[in-house]
């Protein structure tokens, strides 16, 4: 088991089921598009293996680290995340091939929480 420090933040992100079982369980690094702020910020995901997606709602939970520690992201804002490669440890070569043929997908989502003093 990989150690990792606490998340900066918990965001609600609206996955397809197709999305869902592709990012489930894997860490990404992604860029985050703020609303009416130019620039995207790095930051690393991981959507936890034992969410369970309400088929009503397709809303997931994502752990949020921002790379940048001068970086704010207010609470309740929408988020455009653009999944850019696995970053995970423990993946495989051929693991890592596979899901990186399906990556610069954008996902919108909702940072609902704080987890870090940032």
């Amino acid at each position: 088991m990989t150690s990792r420090s606490m998340p900066d933040y918990l965001a609600h992100l609206n996955l397809t089921d197709f999305e869902f079982e592709l990012l489930s369980g894997n860490a990404f690094s992604v860029k985050l598009y703020r609303q009416k702020i130019r620039y995207p910020i790095g930051a690393m995901v991981i959507i936890p293996d034992g969410n369970i997606m309400f088929a009503e709602s397709s809303v997931a939970e994502a752990w949020v680290w921002i790379y940048s520690p001068r970086a704010n992201v207010p609470l309740k804002s929408e988020i455009v995340f653009q999944f850019l490669k696995p970053c995970d440890i423990m993946l495989t070569e051929n693991e890592k091939k596979a899901l990186q043929k399906e990556m610069g997908i954008k996902i919108t989502g909702i940072i609902n929480s704080k987890f870090t003093d940032r």
